[in-house]
């Protein structure tokens, strides 16, 4: 017996509320003692015992004689259970001697304190089961929390060993190549001629330094072609075999200078430059980001003095490529550290949403604390720089890329396909305004650019030029922007400088500052996907696509629309290309007809301060708009929709969408029409 279970007291108090005589069920009398009780117990019960009765076992009976021997042989429960017997008896006696009226009254007063009772009971009993169930839900979810961090981790993992495996496969191939070079150089001498030749593609004008004398790349070349070409002369002709020897000589010393200058040229285009000139280029950008926001240059000792403290006495690098609105170090290979002052500090709600949404496409953020500030020409100002920790996202920018030589249409063609997953993920995260949304949705909260549409809209009016009638029409739409299309979490600064790439591949590895990320209407970001398709020009005035444009079009919107279609393509409404059409058109009106100006958004861009700017936002609104698919195309489309569930679940909760490899690189020949041109995808 458990003389500890807390069960007993309420037990005793509920079996002499119901009257029941547990002294009578154990044909004890209320003066026995414990031993007694156990002793009469057993007896009572020997033929109720589950071995003994078997097929006759009642359960409810063996357990109020199990109940009545630990009652009883508890003081604290016998007490209580003698107590409430004798109350119930003295209140039957007084009760009993009672006239009839009041006898009426005091049975109508226990009845309804027995109902209450009850009542009481069974609340407790709900609230007792609701809590029960509330803890297995919490416990459910922390487990679905753990196992899809799991599967994020096997994910990067897998993708990491895919990568190394890619950069192995790429090695054995060059190095291949260079032996299969090496070995068409081997002629009727059947002796080298020196290292391959042409394993890099080098500029014709790149200049290659030879001991005192320099060379362009194209006048090397040339020296190996007469070189060769006086080889197979000397041969023809039969001369002697010194001669043939120099002339062999001479061939191979060209060789090794070309491998040489091809070798030095790769090193220059795949590896950071450490000289004098970029070290002051990194240190001019730093001094203009801390006058821009009102500081003396001198600020940047005490930043680069905490993060001495954060990294332990660990050199700490500032970043090649400094950001417009902070100052950035490099504290290891895996992390860094900015400094943001006020006005641009980030949101710590907006990046775990970000992290919970796009996953590892997210840096982890953590706020580290405050650094003070030198004014210029003014006094030190308190807490004046918000300081962050963050995770290095891997690669390098989309705007570092462009000024690669190696930058072609497969890196922009991999990069548009996986933006297409990106927005279809925030597409599925999306949620409906108070006024549309279905029960149990919770609200999200606005952020800047959320809240003040109706008056960011307002100040649009000021455009007077051929984009004003884009304005009206999106004013028009303003009552279902508001209300009835879906608002996804949205990076509010997408442009090439905050996109992170595989140089290799050109495989999106990244999103960085988040600082103006907030929920907006459904394709609002699309105006960043302009910026991807193209790129400014040398002299910085205008904006030029690329020739391959339309196909990359085609190829966004194609996989874009699979992969955000909950149903297949062909059952999908229309309604929901005109919504990203809607979204679009108010992105690009957003981001590219209010001019910045340091956060002051109070104007719109004009050509006599913006050139750029309005080239852009007039170019952007009369490029080709997302389509309306044909029934043909849409039947397409749902068919790689079905495929995608044959092979691939569908996106993650918490991570980037995946789409079926059949429906990423094999069935996608269909046609699109843009500017009356057909595009096939």
């Amino acid at each position: 017996m458990d003389d500890s279970n807390p069960d007993l007291p309420r037990f005793a108090a509920e079996y002499a509320e119901k009257e029941i005589d547990l002294f009578d069920l154990l044909g004890v009398d209320a003066l026995a003692s414990k031993k007694d009780i156990h002793r009469s117990w057993r007896k009572r019960t020997l033929n109720l015992h589950p071995d003994k009765a078997k097929a006759n076992f009642d359960a409810s009976k063996w357990e109020l004689f199990e109940r009545a021997r630990e009652v009883l042989s508890d003081p604290n429960a016998r007490a209580i259970y003698e107590s409430s017997m004798k109350s119930k008896l003295l209140r039957k006696q007084e009760r009993d001697a009672m006239d009839q009226e009041r006898k009426k009254f005091a049975d109508e007063l226990e009845a309804a304190e027995n109902a209450h009772r009850v009542k009481q009971q069974a609340q407790d009993q709900q609230d007792r089961e609701t809590l029960q169930k509330e803890r297995e839900r919490l416990a459910e979810a922390q487990r679905m929390r753990d196992e899809e961090r799991k599967r994020q981790a096997e994910a990067e993992q897998t993708m990491d060993d895919l990568a190394e495996a890619k950069r192995r496969i790429k090695e054995r191939k060059e190095e291949k190549a260079r032996k299969k070079q090496a070995k068409e150089s081997m002629k009727a001498s059947g002796q080298p001629k020196g290292p391959a030749n042409g394993v890099v593609l080098v500029p014709g004008d790149y200049v290659v330094e030879i001991g005192t004398t320099t060379k362009q790349y194209w006048e090397l070349v040339c020296d190996k072609l007469r070189a060769v070409q006086a080889v197979k002369n000397i041969n023809q002709e039969d001369a002697g075999s010194d001669q043939s020897r120099k002339a062999e000589l001479q061939v191979q010393e060209l060789r090794r200078q070309i491998a040489e200058a091809e070798t030095k040229y790769r090193q220059e285009v795949t590896a950071p430059r450490a000289d004098e000139s970029i070290h002051a280029s990194i240190n001019h950008q730093i001094d203009d980001f801390f006058v821009r926001i009102g500081f003396d240059p001198q600020t940047r000792i005490a930043c680069d003095s905490f993060a001495a403290s954060v990294s332990r006495g660990r050199e700490c690098i500032p970043a090649q490529h400094q950001g417009y609105c902070s100052y950035t170090v490099f504290l290891s290979a895996r992390h860094i550290l900015q400094f943001r002052p006020v006005q641009f500090m980030l949101d710590m709600q907006v990046c775990r949403e970000a992290r919970e949404i796009y996953g590892a496409l997210v840096p982890t953020t953590s706020y580290m604390g405050t650094v003070d500030a030198q004014e210029l020409g003014g006094p030190t100002i308190r807490e004046a720089l918000h300081v962050y920790l963050q995770d290095v996202i891997p690669g390098i920018s989309l705007e570092a890329l462009r000024h690669m030589p190696y930058f072609s249409s497969k890196h922009r063609r991999n990069l548009i396909g996986d933006l297409a997953d990106v927005f279809a993920t925030g597409f599925h995260h999306g949620k409906l305004p108070r006024s549309a949304a279905k029960g149990g949705q919770i609200e999200f909260s606005r952020g800047i650019v959320g809240r003040s549409l109706a008056g960011r809209l307002s100040l649009l009016q000021a455009l007077s030029g051929p984009e004003s009638k884009y304005v009206e029409q999106v004013r028009q739409q303003a009552e279902v922007i508001e209300s009835k299309m879906p608002w996804c979490f949205t990076h509010g600064d997408l442009v090439p400088a905050n996109i992170m790439v595989n140089p290799d591949t050109g495989h999106l590895t990244g999103l960085i500052d988040w600082a103006e990320g907030e929920w907006l209407p459904l394709g609002t970001s699309l105006y960043g996907l302009e910026e991807v398709l193209g790129q400014v020009s040398s002299d910085g005035k205008t904006f030029e696509y690329y020739e391959d444009h339309l196909y990359l079009r085609a190829r966004f919107w194609n996989r874009f629309t699979v992969l955000a279609a909950s149903s297949p393509p062909v059952f999908q409404p229309r309604s929901f290309m005109e919504h990203v059409r809607t979204g679009r058109t108010l992105g690009i009106l957003l981001w590219r007809g209010i001019a910045f100006d340091d956060g002051k958004i109070d104007r719109v861009v004009s050509e006599d301060r913006d050139e750029l700017e309005i080239f852009k936002l007039r170019l952007f609104l009369g490029a080709p708009t997302p389509p309306d698919f044909n029934w043909r195309h849409r039947a397409w489309l749902s068919c790689i929709w079905l495929l995608r569930f044959v092979f691939h679940r569908p996106p993650s909760a918490k991570g980037k969408a995946v789409e079926a490899k059949v429906a990423k690189d094999n069935v996608t020949k269909v046609e699109i029409k843009y500017g009356g041109k057909s595009v096939d995808d």
